[in-house]
């Protein structure tokens, strides 16, 4: 068994009760969940911090208030390594989806900078990378 490192973390209320409530429907504890979720987000990050090349998928929605323009003043900069845009409508909610290839040092100041013009936007890289060696 690996060894564990016990510490605290506080979560919203409404979070909790939606950690709990999960927990309870899949029959597991909730430090398992943290873990798993905290194991991919920190893979799926510290992934775009070590230089290689790579690709992925960005998921972007906007939040309410946040400038189209702005939106697509930064899809317009980085065009170089965005491969295939889509947008689409789901109920009243605009979807962005890119596909990136690139320097992942590049596409990690993309992230950055759909979340400054008021994106939320969600990394995962693919598991072939272009370079065909690990990060």
């Amino acid at each position: 068994m690996a060894r564990k490192k016990r510490f605290g973390v506080s979560l919203p209320l409404s979070l909790t009760n939606d950690l709990n409530r999960l927990a309870g429907e899949l029959g597991v504890d909730r430090s398992r969940i943290v873990e798993e979720a905290v194991r991919q987000y920190v893979h799926d990050y510290l992934y775009l911090l070590i230089p290689h090349k790579c690709m992925g998928v960005i998921i972007v929605t906007r939040k309410p208030g946040a400038s189209f323009d702005d939106f697509f003043k930064v899809v317009g900069e980085y065009r170089d390594i965005i491969k295939i845009y889509s947008h689409l409508h789901v109920g009243k909610a605009c979807v962005e989806t890119m596909i990136v290839s690139g320097d992942s040092g590049k596409i990690r100041s993309l992230h950055h900078r759909l979340h400054e013009v008021g994106c939320e936007a969600r990394y995962i890289p693919l598991k072939y990378n272009l370079t065909n060696t690990s990060p």
